[in-house]
């Protein structure tokens, strides 16, 4: 047992010297101390008994419960029981939470175990993510990272209640990106209100490290987008893609152009080609940028049908499905700027034939029924995307004068 003793040992320095860095390392499950003593262990599994709470128990409180937890769970997941590691970080997770609640009044005394918390708290994400995959390949229900969010929602409104201590309120963003993390892989992501409109009202960004802002504002943007407030959405991704850049974290900033890109073209914004080129996705987006920009829809439906199983993983499929709309709206202004070309007056040139559009429509080959033009307008038309109506009898849509096309932003920020 005498790694398992030397180990102990330097965990009792480290934190009667509240060296949270050499902390965080020992109860790190990658670090070269940890991995050394689960190999170790491993290796003895069959002669030599695994350790016991009473083997830590000459650490302090809550060290004792906390480090037995942590190296139960990593040996745990070495032999692949994978319940049983997310059971034991839980409990390393909700034993640090009781501590800090119960020592309020010593804040400052004991804020330097607030980011071992907050790390604890993505171990603990990890370790329910590994058991549900387990449960799914033996036929259980995956539930055990919905428990693990109950500990991590615990540990959230314990930091950011503390208005003594900034450490504990801007690591407490740090948890709130994970439990973030962990709604959208529940895919109850509606969730994510409640969790945002706390760090706002509380104002937890303010001494939020720079990878914490981006990645909540990742989650936001993305949460905006599924709520279909795609100005909201476009902005806090903007946020997000701008912080990642100031870092200079490259993956990352490709991670939030799959949304972001998207979102944009909603609102009618297309990416220059250099940056598609820069981030490899010219074969992704190239196509519905030009189908966007030429108001082509066969280009469109094309474009979304070769790479739908990607867009369907990445859960921007029904974003861009709204293009649609979109596009036909690109090919109307073109047809009404035709028309307006070969006559006189604003109030001739504000009444479109409908033969014009259907006419552009049927040599894209996307429509063969008359009756399925005037729906498109319809569509067009209650969808606020044209200031328009329609006047059957005639055969014509009847635009407004100005501003008959409003800008795409106007028309989603108005919803």
């Amino acid at each position: 047992m005498s790694a398992l003793n030397n180990y102990i040992n330097a965990l009792k320095q480290a934190i009667s010297q509240k060296d949270v860095k050499q902390v965080q390392t020992l109860l790190s499950p990658r670090s070269q101390a940890s991995v050394a003593l689960i190999m170790h262990h491993t290796a003895l599994s069959r002669s030599a008994p695994l350790p016991t709470a009473a083997d830590f128990s000459r650490l302090p409180d809550p060290w004792s419960t906390a480090a037995f937890s942590f190296i139960s769970a990593a040996l745990a997941e070495q032999r692949g029981e994978y319940a049983v590691s997310q059971r034991d970080w839980k409990v390393l997770v909700q034993t640090l939470t009781r501590y800090l609640e119960s020592s309020r009044d010593k804040t400052r005394e004991n804020d330097w175990m607030v980011p071992l918390a907050s790390a604890a708290a993505a171990q603990l994400k990890h370790a329910c993510e590994l058991a549900d995959d387990e449960a799914v390949r033996t036929g259980r229900a995956p539930e055990l990272l919905n428990d693990g969010v109950a500990a991590l929602q615990a540990l959230f409104k314990q930091l950011s209640t503390s208005k003594s201590s900034t450490i504990r309120q801007s690591e407490s963003v740090g948890v709130a990106c994970v439990i973030a993390k962990a709604y959208f892989k529940l895919n109850t992501f509606n969730n994510c209100e409640t969790l945002f409109k706390v760090i706002d009202d509380m104002e937890l960004t303010a001494g939020a490290s720079i990878a914490h802002r981006a990645t909540l504002c990742y989650y936001e943007g993305r949460s905006r987008a599924y709520d279909e407030k795609f100005v909201a959405a476009e902005a806090g991704l903007s946020e997000a893609f701008q912080l990642c850049g100031a870092i200079g974290h490259h993956r990352n900033l490709e991670r939030v152009l799959r949304y972001l890109i998207p979102v944009r073209l909603l609102l009618g914004v297309l990416p220059s080609p250099q940056l598609l080129r820069r981030f490899r996705l010219e074969g992704v987006y190239g196509d519905i940028c030009r189908a966007v920009r030429e108001g082509d829809l066969a280009l469109l439906a094309q474009a979304l049908a070769r790479n739908q199983i990607l867009f369907i993983r990445q859960g921007t499929y029904l974003i861009l499905e709204r293009l649609q709309a979109v596009v036909q709206r690109t090919l109307l202004r073109k047809c009404f700027l035709r028309h307006r070309s070969e006559v006189e007056s604003p109030q001739a040139a504000a009444q479109v034939p409908m033969k014009l559009f259907e006419a552009a429509l049927v040599q894209q080959g996307v429509v063969e029924d008359p009756l399925e033009v005037q729906c498109i307008l319809v569509n067009l038309i209650s969808r606020k995307l044209v200031k328009a109506y329609l006047a059957p009898q005639k055969q014509i849509i009847v635009l407004k004068i100005s501003e008959p096309f409003p800008p795409l932003a106007q028309v989603y920020g108005n919803r």
